[in-house]
């Protein structure tokens, strides 16, 4: 029996599609890996990431290990042969650890891969200063002012985020053909307009911005702001305005975790990076003699449970301030009302614990940590119960949620200049991630 002809060019196309799968996943379960271990190892530089199978790797955070990473050590009586066998017991649990490394990302080859990428292709076109008048006018980032350090503060977060990606001695990412670049960036600060202008103040001054942007430019209607990109640590009063509509919901914004109460975030496009802490890393590899640190903002007392009050398992702490890094060192959990202090915690190799009945935007660079390896997200009805909770968990179980949570944090350092995998990247590697992102064409005129 013969089948027509279009039905044999069918199945011939379906056969030549499988055979051409079948070799895809081929290189796929023998290149990714390989590829993803080599990134891991160069991760292991700088800050500290490393392969499962690099025997000879030490991470810096073993040092801060809790005894229920680092159960097992050998005692000054005991024997030659109990000490090998808890040596190798030993081994054999930082092993368990590493192996669970790729748990810290959504897809751990694809990662790697589109980070790979973005090291080599990404190119970023910044609008030159001052689209407004003069600096003063126009309150833009300055890549020439000596002052855009990194600091203790949110705003300082972005403005060290600025003199990365402007000052950095390669320019890596920068191009200056604006027909190269992936993505534009708009220098406007919008912290340095909260401060002069205050909250209402800072939606006019945007709209004239966009409005210059738009006029000296073709950039920006080409996408009607959908590859363009800015800083934002602070909430403000948008007006009603086609520019700042746009930009608001078009642009991608950069935030600082946590977000102000008052600032629009979009998840689909917009970021949320941690911000900037000068905390020395926790080198103590004692028992952890408090169960949980709970620190909430004054306002947030009311919330809390009676018992915990009273729990001298539990170490509470109300007010608007930083708390010390010994708090963190000492506790197992820490507990966050706010999402204060969450990175600082993960630091310190503390497990955080979010208390929130609504969905969580703030946690840094969630496109690629998997947050809920080495995390928990609980409601305030499950407050009152979070006690049972913690003390049910496995030393195994707590010792993983540690560990990711300490390789984590190397994703969350910022450095300057910036190391391989550490928060600039990642923001870049956020920002390549959404070079994508529909872009809304402007209709002809004759349309």
């Amino acid at each position: 029996m013969k089948f027509p002809r279009k039905q044999r060019v069918i199945v011939l196309t379906l056969l030549y599609v499988c055979a051409a799968a079948l070799m895809i996943c081929g290189v796929w379960s023998t290149a990714f890996p390989r590829r993803f271990a080599e990134s891991r190892h160069s991760f292991e530089e700088a800050p500290h990431l490393v392969s499962g199978d690099d025997d000879t790797a030490i991470l810096s955070s073993s040092e801060i290990w809790t005894a229920g990473a680092r159960s097992l050590s050998s005692t000054d009586d005991a024997t030659e042969e109990s000490a090998q066998e808890a040596e190798q017991q030993t081994s054999e649990d930082e092993g368990d650890l590493q192996s669970s490394l790729p748990q810290l990302y959504h897809v751990p080859q694809i990662f790697a891969l589109n980070y790979e990428e973005m090291t080599k292709n990404m190119r970023v076109y910044i609008y030159p200063n001052s689209q407004t008048g003069s600096m003063n006018d126009s309150y833009e980032y300055d890549a020439t002012n000596g002052n855009n350090q990194l600091g203790n503060s949110e705003e300082a977060t972005t403005t060290g985020f600025f003199n990365i990606l402007a000052k950095g001695k390669n320019h890596q990412f920068l191009t200056s053909d604006p027909d190269e670049a992936h993505l534009f960036f708009l220098p406007v600060s919008i912290d340095a307009l909260h401060s002069a202008l205050g909250p209402d103040g800072v939606g006019n001054h945007l709209r004239h911005y966009i409005e210059s942007i738009r006029g000296n430019y073709t950039f920006w209607d080409r996408s009607l702001g959908a590859d363009h990109f800015y800083l934002a640590s602070r909430g403000y009063e948008t007006v009603n305005h086609r520019n700042n509509l746009e930009l608001t919901k078009n642009a991608v914004q950069v935030a600082c975790s946590p977000l102000a109460p008052n600032q629009a975030f979009y998840p689909h496009k917009d970021i949320v990076i941690p911000h900037y802490q000068n905390l020395p890393a926790s080198s103590s590899s004692s028992p952890r003699s408090t169960l949980a640190y709970i620190n909430l903002d004054l306002a947030q007392s009311s919330l809390l449970p009676e018992a915990w009050k009273s729990d001298s398992d539990f170490v509470v702490e109300a007010s608007n301030g930083s708390p010390d890094a010994s708090v963190f060192e000492s506790s197992k959990f820490c507990v966050s009302l706010s999402m204060r202090n969450v990175v600082d915690a993960l630091r310190h190799g503390c497990v955080p614990v979010v208390v929130s009945d609504s969905i969580i935007y703030d946690l840094p660079f969630q496109d690629a940590l998997n947050w809920h390896e080495f995390s928990v997200v609980i409601g305030t009805e499950e407050m009152a119960d979070v006690k049972s909770f913690f003390t049910s968990m496995s030393d195994a179980k707590y010792a993983k949620m540690q560990y990711l949570g300490l390789q984590a944090s190397k994703h969350m350092e910022w450095n300057d200049p910036p190391a391989a995998y550490d928060a600039f990247h990642m923001t870049m590697f956020e920002l390549w991630m959404r070079r994508h992102s529909v872009k809304y064409s402007r209709r002809s005129e004759t349309s």
